[in-house]
């Protein structure tokens, strides 16, 4: 079954997928529709997707077929409801027709995570800003899953650090889909997922909440007095007694007022 046929029947093929499911929710089944109303009310949107269809693809790496075919294994192999994950599946490839090069027999779509982000406010205009936005940094990212082993270590940490936990794990299991509905080589997601579950059990050091030019809009002068400054607040931050960079001012300023109104008695 083809995902994309024409306006008229993309909704019976969407149903259908959601009918045909193995563990089917009522989000999933909403979501689902809702998509597909979303697409054929969306001239912008159903034509990139109709793009898809007969956009081919090296067999190499996707033995199932076109762009479209791909697309819809994977919406048929997701069971679960989360619609920004949803989204990010239909739309993940939607950047390969505007990229596809083939030399000497050789099929390549260079950059399409890119492109296809970057097409992602134009497609969904109206679409709630956070959601068009989680859905458009999985669109940009959803390669890394694909070539997280060779990302040096630090890198992979602050992918990790520098975006939210749902992301991540919808990041994984788009990544996940992905090689299920192509060629069906997990090892890179299992090795992302398994590189991920190791660093939230990992201790964290604590966030930065003061620092020294901080301290010095304050009027303290770099020099010991600075350093006990900053050692005193990461030592009430490692107590849980400091746990914003507010309260961690209003803690270092009540000091060094303390100490100016000290001086000024003795003096």
């Amino acid at each position: 079954m083809s995902l994309i046929n024409n306006p008229t029947t993309i909704a019976i093929d969407t149903t259908a997928i959601a009918t045909n499911a193995t563990t089917i929710t009522n989000n999933r089944d909403d979501n689902i529709v809702a998509i597909a109303v979303e697409v054929t009310n969306n001239s912008k949107c159903w034509n990139a997707l109709k793009s898809l269809k007969g956009c081919t693809q090296p067999k190499t790496h996707h033995p199932e077929g076109d762009v479209n075919e791909h697309t819809y294994l994977m919406v048929n192999l997701y069971t679960g409801g989360d619609l920004t994950l949803l989204w990010a599946i239909v739309l993940h490839d939607v950047g390969k027709p505007a990229t596809r090069q083939e030399e000497d027999g050789k099929i390549t779509f260079h950059k399409h995570d890119k492109v296809g982000a970057d097409m992602i406010p134009e497609l969904l205009p109206e679409m709630d800003t956070q959601l068009r936005d989680n859905i458009e940094w999985l669109v940009r990212n959803h390669m890394l899953g694909h070539t997280f082993q060779s990302m040096k270590k630090k890198n992979q940490e602050k992918l990790f650090s520098s975006n939210s936990r749902n992301q991540i794990e919808r990041l994984i299991e788009l990544t996940r889909l992905d090689a299920m509905g192509s060629n069906g080589d997990t090892s890179g997601v299992e090795y992302m997922g398994k590189a991920y579950e190791e660093w939230l059990v990992k201790p964290k050091p604590l966030p930065v909440l003061v620092t020294g030019k901080d301290l010095i809009k304050m009027g303290v002068q770099p020099g010991p007095q600075m350093g006990r400054l900053l050692k005193m607040v990461a030592a009430r931050q490692k107590e849980g007694l400091l746990n914003s960079t507010r309260e961690a001012l209003v803690f270092v300023r009540n000091i060094v007022e303390g100490i100016a109104e000290h001086q000024q008695e003795r003096d």
